[in-house]
């Protein structure tokens, strides 16, 4: 499943704790489960940071899909996660901020945030603007427009897919001249 070494690690101690809590429960005979071989980890890639230099020619470069754009731009100034983003519908918009009270998983559907906390996140009149402009471009605006995502897959019930904010922002940063844009990823907004 290309699970990064660190998740691997992640998942066989918590079937260790498990494990040896169902041996203290006596719900199970076996009870060696420390001699389990510990997972080594791997350091990550580390992705690069952008320079609000490079920001500004990231922008300023064509891009081949408005609404990538626009949601590379939106976390660029919100910090809002990828699965925030994709999970934005108009009932989320406010005059001045976003309310993000959703995150979008591909098996679930809307779901909470990552760290299940809702909050506000301030945006400017242009922004708001342009989220709202791009909603109405969305194939189910007309029969519910309140629950619209404004970045829309292709029949509008779910979100476009997260891929093409890496897509489309690597593309730009080759554009307009960044040495490495595989160093850079739609998370550096963060």
């Amino acid at each position: 499943k290309k699970l990064s070494s660190k998740t691997i690690k992640d998942i066989v101690d918590v079937m260790v704790i498990a494990m040896n809590w169902a041996h203290q429960k006596h719900l199970t005979q076996f009870s060696n489960f420390n001699d389990i071989p510990k997972v080594t980890v791997k350091p990550s890639n580390k992705k690069d940071i952008l320079r609000p230099d490079t920001i500004i020619k990231v922008f300023e470069a064509p891009w081949e899909n408005d609404m990538n754009r626009l949601a590379n731009l939106l976390a660029m100034y919100t910090g809002m996660r990828a699965s925030e983003v994709q999970a934005l519908r108009v009932c989320d918009i406010h005059e001045n901020y976003i309310w993000i009270s959703h995150a979008w998983d591909d098996h679930i559907g809307l779901k909470t945030p990552k760290n299940g906390e809702e909050r506000p996140v301030p945006i400017s009149k242009e922004l708001r603007e342009s989220l709202l402009n791009m909603a109405t471009f969305n194939p189910r605006y007309t029969k519910d427009r309140e629950n619209s995502f404004v970045f829309f897959g292709l029949t509008g019930e779910k979100p476009v897919s997260q891929r093409g904010f890496n897509k489309f922002l690597q593309r730009a940063l080759g554009e307009s001249g960044y040495s490495d844009p595989r160093k850079i990823g739609f998370h550096c907004w963060r």
